[in-house]
């Protein structure tokens, strides 16, 4: 393992560390997120940790201090690991924790992190994603500001568990490590992170063994399975947090309808594809690799869904024909500067699109 300095961490640190470790997805750090139940654990976990990782340690964690510290501590008071728990992390940051189920019924109050802690929460997860897909409608704490919904990686990708996956881990209080608190155990804080990332990539049905405890590997790979569309769900609900923060409220393309009438909801764009989003004043592209967006006209926005939407460049142009009404010529050179538009905003909008076997699900 390399040494470094130890970091002292800031705000942008430690919400970049919580939302990684929360969702098991890449935030903008360098390195992994550990999270300790235990303050005994901390030497342990600093010998497994490399630099440029960031450990999420109770207050009173020794064993921190020296020459030799390899990575960034953010100390937390409190508890999390039932629903209704709360943490406050560097004494600034408060965080509750609830299932599923109930955060539907609850007022957000603050920060929030929505777990997936049984079978009830997956079937009411999966209920909820449908009536996006079908009718465009999202269920409003997850798409609030102030809500992280967890364990968003398994939920939404469908690959094998490699060692550059593991981008969190999660020590119980017995020194048990998890790929998430409901993870499959990987090994102990004895073990080498070597050994630790193996046992990740034997996991059964790779990263969706995250939601180990709670749903079997074999039911949420199915749905991951039934529903192509899932990503998208995911990647929507971050995109509509972000447009939340001014209290703007979008429809999604895919979900529920189209800005074009007439095209095909049916089929599913890639998981990298950008997002449109659209209401009565304005019409948004986010790039949900990057995170960039740009504003565009709704004319724009139109020929930006069917390109995004099309299997290829010649099926976007008949689409303009078919639905907007537009000659072949003109088409094609609208088309083309849409895409030179989207590009100098840094975003690619081609793409080729999925047609599922059937409609819908």
């Amino acid at each position: 393992m390399g040494e470094a300095v130890a970091v002292q961490a800031d705000g942008r640190t430690i919400a970049g560390c919580l939302a990684q470790w929360v969702g098991g997805r890449r935030e903008n750090l360098p390195g992994r997120v550990f999270f300790l139940e235990s303050a005994d654990h901390l030497t342990a976990v600093r010998h497994l940790a490399d630099a440029g990782d960031v450990v999420i340690a109770p207050d009173g964690a020794e064993g921190v201090d020296g020459p030799d510290t390899a990575v960034t501590v953010v100390r937390y008071s409190g508890r999390f690991c039932e629903a209704g728990d709360e943490m406050l992390v560097e004494g600034a940051y408060a965080v509750e924790l609830q299932d599923y189920l109930a955060a539907a019924y609850l007022p957000v109050v603050g920060l929030t992190v929505v777990r997936i802690m049984n079978e009830a929460d997956w079937k009411a997860f999966l209920q909820d994603a449908d009536l996006a897909y079908d009718q465009g409608v999202f269920v409003e704490q997850l798409a609030h500001p102030s809500v992280l919904l967890a364990d968003k990686g398994p939920l939404g990708f469908l690959q094998p568990t490699t060692a550059g996956d593991l981008l969190r881990l999660h020590v119980t209080a017995d020194g048990e490590v998890r790929p998430s608190a409901g993870g499959a155990v990987l090994g102990t804080v004895a073990d080498s992170l070597a050994e630790l990332e193996e046992a990740a990539r034997q996991l059964p049905r790779g990263g969706v063994g995250d939601l180990h405890s709670a749903v079997s590997c074999d039911v949420v790979y199915d749905a991951l399975v039934e529903r192509p569309w899932l990503p998208r769900y995911i990647r929507a609900l971050e995109a509509l947090r972000a447009t939340r923060q001014d209290g703007s409220v979008h429809r999604v393309s895919g979900f529920g309808g189209r800005m074009v009438e007439g095209l095909d909801v049916g089929r599913v764009e890639p998981v990298e594809a950008p997002l449109l989003l659209w209401n009565e004043t304005e019409a948004l592209l986010n790039d949900t690799v990057s995170g960039r967006w740009f504003r565009l006209g709704c004319d724009a926005a139109r020929l930006v869904e069917l390109v995004v939407t099309a299997g290829s460049r010649s099926a976007a142009e008949g689409s303009a024909v078919a639905l907007l009404g537009m000659p072949v010529s003109v088409a094609r050179q609208a088309i083309d500067a849409v895409e030179a538009q989207c590009r100098h905003a840094g975003i690619r909008i081609g793409g080729p699109a999925v047609i599922p076997e059937g409609a819908g699900r």
